[in-house]
């Protein structure tokens, strides 16, 4: 199978698997992006938001974010984004920026807190590395970033993490590379790389935010989970998409 097709193909599955488990997430409380919401207010703001819908609203939300997310699969499947769904998006907006003003701040976050120790990123790096599963494929270490490499069949699995220094947050995307194939670069609606699980659903603020040595091993563990559950199950979106298929 051609390059172009099998990427093609891999993009409708991902679409389509994105769909289904962001209505699965809604449905179950939001169980993955709570993880983010522990040290991201978006996304705490996001599962609190989420608690006031209803199974018809969750559903349509669902769809119309994952529509939108993966504009270039959604049009070789056929679909479009009508203007009810395109009013999801500002719903979100809005919503998550009232839902904000109701959260208290971070208290890790409280440099005034005599016991406040800031965070090591050193420390919250090596605790990622030891949280990761032999599922995440081939595992190593730089000095800002932990990347793992998963081969599946002619397809490679690259999650990259990536501590910001400045900014004391911890985030992760994917990125898919087959073997005759270089990395893919494309804007969010065009093509399915790089993507976090957050922009699998057609969300954003895919990161935690680290600011004290408190932080540093629940998020990298938070981040490790998010990042396998992906991993995990993404064997049957590269089935059949080989060099020789």
């Amino acid at each position: 199978m051609d390059l172009t097709t099998a990427q093609n193909r891999f993009a409708v599955r991902l679409y389509e698997w994105s769909q289904r488990d962001f209505i699965r997430e809604l449905e179950e409380g939001c169980p993955l992006l709570s993880l983010l919401g522990l040290n991201n207010r978006t996304m705490a703001a996001f599962v609190a938001w989420n608690e006031t819908l209803s199974p018809t609203e969750r559903k349509a939300l669902a769809i119309a974010l994952t529509r939108r997310c993966h504009e270039n699969a959604a049009r070789l499947n056929g679909e479009i984004l009508s203007e009810e769904q395109k009013k999801w998006h500002q719903s979100v907006c809005e919503h998550i920026t009232d839902f904000k003003e109701q959260l208290p701040p971070l208290e890790t976050a409280n440099r005034n807190n005599p016991d406040y120790r800031p965070v090591n990123p050193d420390v919250c790096l090596d605790s990622l590395v030891k949280s990761l599963s032999p599922v995440m494929g081939k595992i190593s270490r730089q000095k800002s970033k932990v990347i793992c490499k998963r081969q599946v069949g002619d397809w490679k699995i690259f999650t990259e993490f990536t501590f910001l220094r400045r900014e004391e947050d911890l985030s992760f995307a994917y990125q898919f590379v087959r073997k005759d194939g270089v990395p893919i670069r494309g804007h969010l609606a065009q093509g399915p790389f790089p993507r976090t699980m957050l922009f699998f659903y057609g969300l954003s603020d895919s990161f935690v935010l680290v600011p004290s040595a408190t932080d540093g091993e629940p998020m990298a563990k938070a981040m490790a989970k998010l990042a396998e559950y992906f991993v995990a199950q993404a064997d049957p979106l590269f089935e059949g998409l080989g060099v020789n298929d």
